[in-house]
């Protein structure tokens, strides 16, 4: 349960997947290489400590995700760390405003994780895989939900008041009626699997459009200013 069904589904075979990892694996070693070799020999640092979160969430001995501490390596690896090494490929440095930046996108991958462990609740706790949602139990588990999208709120408007956003992405407010709906409907769904997934389906839906209006204000600060 859990994650794409394409396997559980029969519409791909494993190795298929082994063959996808393959292909994916080798175009980023590709690009690691470009840059290298391009004067940024520390991407390798940034792509080195994404495989170690790789390995560390999943892998036994460490096997993270089951220790509670899961969540918090993906909002690194797909927050922060993306935006770091991002600026270091653009500038050639390592600076910490880099790694503020990507804080609201982080907590919002965070929070696609945390609404999908719902559904596999079951699953989870029978596999020993105790995450954050198992810990807590389903019923108090709903206020991290609502707490992460809090916090990503919280986040924007800090770093516009820092000066590391513009003022322009206080559009990310008109996120809020969108982030509120899909609270109720973990609220009132989140013990029933089928009828979470239209809310699961909502948390991506979120999750993009800040992606969007967060680039697309920065976008209105360089040509406006």
């Amino acid at each position: 349960s859990g994650g794409s069904r394409r396997r559980m589904e029969g519409k791909l075979e494993r190795k298929h997947f082994l063959h996808l990892s393959a292909i994916d694996f080798g175009l980023a070693l590709a690009a690691a290489a470009y840059l290298y070799f391009g004067d940024r020999p520390l991407v390798l640092a940034v792509g080195l400590a994404g495989a170690l979160g790789g390995v560390l969430y999943s892998s036994p001995p460490f096997s993270l995700v089951s220790r509670g501490v899961g969540e918090l390596v993906i909002f690194v690896m797909f927050g922060p760390l993306i935006t770091l090494g991002t600026g270091y490929v653009i500038e050639g440095v390592f600076l910490v405003d880099h790694f503020l930046i990507g804080i609201p996108m982080g907590l919002l991958v965070g929070n696609i994780l945390w609404i999908n462990q719902f559904p596999d609740f079951d699953a989870d706790s029978r596999a020993g895989k105790r995450n954050l949602v198992v810990r807590l139990g389903l019923s108090r588990a709903r206020w991290g939900y609502a707490i992460l999208f809090g916090l990503s709120l919280l986040s924007v408007l800090a770093l516009a008041a820092a000066g590391l956003y513009p003022w322009w992405s206080l559009l990310f407010v008109g996120l809020v009626p969108l982030m509120a709906k899909s609270v109720k409907g973990l609220w009132g769904n989140y013990e029933d699997p089928t009828a979470l997934t239209p809310t699961q389906a909502s948390m991506i839906q979120i999750q993009t459009l800040a992606g969007v209006v967060l680039s697309v204000a920065f976008l209105i600060h360089v040509w406006v200013g």
